[in-house]
């Protein structure tokens, strides 16, 4: 059974962030052992996955997608520095294509790690998960605020519990999803 690594304070209901302005964390399947996680900048997604990195997709179209079919989404809002505003979509997009896909050994993290460390200066270890990340952005007050879709039965206390996982738990989904690519594409 996996254990509760961290609380993270949900200061927003189900509404629609502005997910236009501002830089996002967003999780996607939060309530599942891993999520997926990405960013928001600038309205544009910005995320690897294991058919490849993604860039030129709009974060409202996300947002309607996850309410019409009813996923657990967190999102993030971060505080960044007023000179670093508006080149951060151009610098996530160079995190995403440096690190392009997500494999046993590159996880989705990878781009926001790197894109973190750039922004804030902050040395982050390599092989960081979420709910390790997530306090340390805390811990520094760079949240501005956070907004959950689809998880109001998980917030307990105004508060959504990350459980602890492992890189063999992330590993086991990323082999998962290869085999269900497999079997789709040989229909």
């Amino acid at each position: 059974m996996n254990t509760v690594a961290f609380e993270l304070d949900i200061s927003n209901p189900v509404e629609f962030p502005d997910l236009n302005s501002g830089t996002f964390i967003f999780i996607h399947r939060a309530g599942k052992i891993p999520p997926h996680i990405g960013m928001i900048s600038g309205g544009i997604i910005f995320e690897i996955t294991t058919h490849g990195p993604g860039f030129e997709h709009k974060g409202t179209d996300l947002l309607k997608t996850a309410i019409k079919r009813k996923i657990e989404m967190l999102f993030v809002e971060l505080i960044l520095p007023k000179n670093k505003q508006n080149s951060a979509p151009e610098k996530l997009k160079k995190w995403v294509r440096t690190h392009q896909k997500v494999s046993n050994e590159t996880s989705c993290l990878y781009p926001i790690r790197d894109f973190i460390h750039e922004t804030f200066d902050l040395n982050l270890n390599a092989d960081i998960f979420i709910f390790d990340l997530l306090p340390i952005l805390k811990n520094k007050e760079l949240i501005k605020s956070t907004y959950q879709l689809n998880l109001d039965e998980k917030i307990k206390n105004g508060k959504f519990q990350f459980v602890r996982y492992t890189k063999k738990e992330v590993h086991q989904n990323i082999e998962a999803v290869k085999r269900v690519k497999t079997l789709t594409s040989n229909v």
